[in-house]
């Protein structure tokens, strides 16, 4: 039942993530936090490719999530940069040469809308599947703001859109082409 970064935490020994203000910091074995150069010193990835923000995959939705790995330690020969600490990796679950539909709806208050879909299926039989993955959030701001023209604190409109093509041309070989895109426009109460 891990459905957000946090629900991470709780299912890993030793990892922690914690969420300050927009700042998400990600410790592993108590390594961790910020270099100097403002980035992780926990590499997160996504389907193997270095995300530089955590607040990325903090705030997108997992609708299409196949497994999280969480490997521990130093991790420089494996994944390169930023990964004295450790290393998270989200891996999406590819393309299915069945038709699969999934749609996960949430409404709450402050105008709460949290939509996530994921489609899946053949495209042309045995050669060509795709997957489509589509995640939409939008609240109104807890905390209102008295400044005229600007947004009330903690607003937020977010989606996220993941594309997928498998092609298999012959029994041995499988390409697979991944397109992610993430937008999001909030406005975040900072503390002095």
């Amino acid at each position: 039942r891990v459905v957000t970064l946090r629900d991470l935490s709780s299912a890993s020994p030793s990892l922690k993530i914690s969420n300050k203000n927009s700042v998400v910091e990600v410790t592993v074995r108590g390594v961790g936090g910020f270099a100097t150069n403002n980035e992780q010193d926990v590499g997160i990835y996504m389907d193997g490719v270095y995300l530089g923000r955590t607040y990325t995959v903090m705030q997108s939705n997992f609708n299409d999530l196949d497994r999280v790995e969480v490997i521990k330690g130093p991790q420089g020969t494996t994944f390169g940069r930023n990964s004295v600490g450790g290393a998270l990796n989200f891996i999406s679950r590819g393309p299915t040469d069945t038709f699969q539909f999934e749609n996960t709806l949430n409404v709450g208050n402050y105008n709460l809308i949290d939509e996530a879909f994921r489609l899946s299926g053949p495209i042309a039989k045995d050669v060509i599947s795709g997957a489509l993955s589509f995640g939409y959030f939008n609240h109104d701001g807890y905390i209102q703001n008295l400044i005229p023209g600007v947004g009330d604190f903690n607003a937020a409109n977010r989606y996220n859109i993941r594309a997928q093509l498998k092609f298999q041309l012959a029994p041995n070989i499988t390409n697979l082409v991944r397109a992610d895109y993430i937008y999001t426009s909030e406005n975040w109460a900072v503390n002095s």
